[in-house]
């Protein structure tokens, strides 16, 4: 499984490659598609962030930004991004909140959520937890 994922993977990439190489907006896209070809972009751009973020927990795990020299997982993130590291921190989060998500998960998973409307929904979710936890504490105290 893993071959043919990884194959499929390099496929689509080369494939969006030139596709991006060869795009002249001005030239191939009539005013009436203009909404239809941006609204695409914008589902394929969350389904590549998405599997970015969830894909971020598998860097930390596995250590593979030790092996090419970043200072930490958030650092490897921010580098073979582009992203400040305050991004790369917060798609970190939400890749490790995202299995405890099951709903969030599948939106990332369809296109249907950015990356940050995932943290958003993690870092909702994890205060809520903290916030039940704390009123538990408290209930236990008092009782």
């Amino acid at each position: 499984m893993y071959e043919s994922t990884w194959a499929e993977l390099r496929t689509a990439s080369r494939l969006v490659n030139d596709w991006c190489h060869g795009f002249e907006p001005d030239e191939l896209v009539r005013p009436a598609d203009v909404h239809q070809v941006h609204a695409t972009l914008a589902r394929m751009a969350k389904l590549v962030e998405g599997a970015q973020t969830r894909l971020a927990r598998r860097v930390e795990q596995t250590g593979v930004w030790r092996r090419h020299g970043a200072a930490s997982a958030v650092a490897y993130l921010a580098g073979e991004q582009g992203v400040t590291t305050a991004v790369a921190r917060q798609q970190l989060s939400t890749s490790r909140a995202l299995p405890g998500l099951a709903a969030t998960d599948q939106a990332v998973r369809r296109g249907e959520l950015s990356a940050q409307q995932a943290a958003v929904v993690a870092d909702a979710a994890q205060a809520a937890a903290a916030a039940q936890e704390r009123a538990r504490r408290g209930r236990d105290t008092r009782g």
